[in-house]
């Protein structure tokens, strides 16, 4: 779950809740709530900062953790929004 937004010029900081045993999250991002999503890769961290948003425009979000296992990468289907 997101758990703090903060609005910035051109971006957003973002916090979310951690996920045991995950190595990593993927952020999703659209103006669209059902399509459109660019992805953006954080390392083990449960904060980071989107920019190069368009000041002004609704934005919808999706936190999806990673698991590395056995050197394969897997990305959890269900998100935190």
């Amino acid at each position: 779950m997101i758990t703090q937004r903060t609005q910035q010029l051109n971006g957003i900081s973002l916090e979310w809740t951690g996920v045991s045993g995950a190595t990593g999250y993927q952020i999703y991002y659209s103006t669209n709530a059902n399509s459109g999503f660019k992805v953006t890769t954080v390392g083990k961290v449960t904060r980071t900062t989107v920019n190069g948003l368009t000041a002004g425009s609704t934005y919808y979000f999706k936190i999806k953790p990673i698991a590395k296992v056995s050197g394969k990468t897997y990305v959890c289907s269900s998100s935190q929004t």
